[in-house]
């Protein structure tokens, strides 16, 4: 091997960890909060980390909004019941992506699971039904 291409070798950067895409093949690992969130929106199903951590830090910086304006109009029951209001959407939120977690596990649980709970490989499932059609 030469040195020009022992340099070249040295100065490739190692592959970029992937994630698994549920339509096609893996996908690098998002960046920034920005590509993690566009990646969320432009996938099927309920967004990743990315989108569940922006919508926490929107939500924080909704109670903080809310907090300040409600001592600046000193306790205004309107502003009061804004910041009620926002705090059962944020927990009605929070409620419904654990609930869709917990239902995509037991559905990913029984279908990966055979009738003495050993894990069947995929491949084998779609070969399967391919021959009974």
């Amino acid at each position: 091997m030469s040195a020009e291409a022992e340099d070249n070798d040295a100065s490739t950067p190692p592959p970029a960890p992937t994630t698994l895409s549920p339509t096609g093949p893996p996908l690098p690992e998002p960046a920034t909060l920005a590509d993690a969130v566009w990646a969320a929106i432009t996938m099927p199903g309920i967004g990743g980390p990315g989108a569940r951590r922006l919508l926490d830090l929107t939500f924080v910086g909704l109670f903080v909004t809310l907090g300040l304006l409600l001592v600046a109009s000193g306790l205004n029951i309107h502003v009061a019941a804004l910041l009620v209001v926002a705090g059962a959407l944020f927990a009605t939120l929070k409620w419904f992506i654990a609930e869709t977690d917990r239902l995509a596990a037991e559905e990913a649980a029984s279908r990966g699971a055979g009738d003495d709970g050993t894990v069947v490989r995929n491949e084998a499932i779609s070969q399967d039904s391919k021959k009974t059609q």
